[in-house]
């Protein structure tokens, strides 16, 4: 064997652990676009189910989600998810996560007939500390 073909054995070697290297670092940003999607809608969930969440705040929310959705679909189609991409849908889910934060923790909340109702102004929705 000459010197010539282990450098092309190298380089080979070289180019396809920088491949697996790249599709690694994809992985981990997709499953971290996966992760907080998921803990997302489970905090929209649980909004829902204490009622903090009015069903306009809800849908408000639902619909902020469903567009980070399609950017994240967007994204992987073409097989591959750049570094520029997954910092559009960080940056979405950032405005998102500080949404539902800014909704759940506002003064209205849900009645049993689905309105808004502000806590602490009488009524069966007296203020309560959670």
């Amino acid at each position: 064997m000459s010197i010539k073909h282990i450098a092309i054995g190298v380089v080979v070697a070289i180019a396809s652990l920088s491949s697996y290297a790249q599709r690694m670092g994809e992985d981990a940003r997709i499953d971290r676009i996966d992760q907080r999607e998921a803990r997302q809608e489970a905090r929209i969930r649980e909004g829902v189910r204490s009622g903090e969440l009015t069903r306009r705040e809800t849908a408000r929310l639902e619909r902020q989600q469903s567009a980070i959705r399609s950017a994240e679909a967007r994204a992987k189609a073409d097989g591959y998810v750049s570094p520029r991409e997954a910092a559009r849908i960080d940056r979405m889910q950032d405005r998102a996560s500080r949404s539902i934060h800014r909704e759940k923790n506002d003064a209205q909340t849900r009645d049993s007939f689905g309105g808004g109702r502000e806590r602490g102004f009488g009524g069966d929705n007296r203020f309560v500390r959670r």
